[in-house]
């Protein structure tokens, strides 16, 4: 595997581990540890792991392997967002790979979503999220089943926000991809209901 791409999976799932570590920053004022240093200072995946594990030991939560999961997740799609990027003329270098901030959250929000059922869901960045989604799922990151409850997961959510409106869940998408973001037999059946 490229050493770039590494690189570049490996600045995601930093930047995932300390998303979660901002999230629960009440909790862990009582350690002496500085976890953002920590974090910041992998050289490895299994660094980060480590890492990882020692926080969720601090949380006192259920450890689930997320980073590591990520982490597979993106050294996956990196080749595929380069290979698109350069088919398109749209490839700048491999630094627009790497974690860039507020917009890249949204890999590991939507992974989180479709792996861990994490509840993820954003009305304002759907077209962003469903790119993503559809990104994991040509990737090979995820099984034809994830991919179904995931859309059948996002069509009941704009369901929901758009007051039960199934022609406004429509609506927010271009006719020629609906069936990739949408479970249309979901959609059949709310549109006959």
């Amino acid at each position: 595997m490229n050493k770039a791409i590494k690189e570049a999976a490996l600045s995601h799932a930093i930047s995932y581990l300390t998303e979660e570590l901002w999230a629960n920053e009440q909790r862990l004022k009582s350690s002496f540890r500085d976890w953002d240093k920590d974090i910041c200072s992998v050289k490895n995946i299994r660094e980060l792991v480590a890492v990882e594990n020692d926080l969720h030991q601090w949380l006192w939560q259920y450890h689930t392997p997320l980073v590591e999961d990520f982490y597979q997740a993106m050294l996956k799609v990196t080749p595929l967002r380069i290979a698109r990027d350069k088919a398109d003329g749209e490839y700048e270098d491999i630094n627009h790979y790497h974690n860039n901030g507020t917009e890249c959250r949204g890999w590991y929000r939507v992974w989180g979503g479709i792996r861990h059922n994490t509840g993820y869901f954003c009305r304002f960045d759907l077209g962003r999220d469903q790119y993503m989604a559809n990104t994991f799922y040509e990737a090979g990151c995820m099984t034809d089943k994830e991919w179904a409850n995931y859309k059948t997961y996002i069509t009941m959510e704009q369901y929901i926000y758009d007051s039960y409106n199934i022609d406004a869940v429509k609506a927010y998408w271009k006719p020629e991809s609906l069936d990739k973001v949408l479970d249309m037999r979901l959609v059949r059946a709310l549109e006959t209901a």
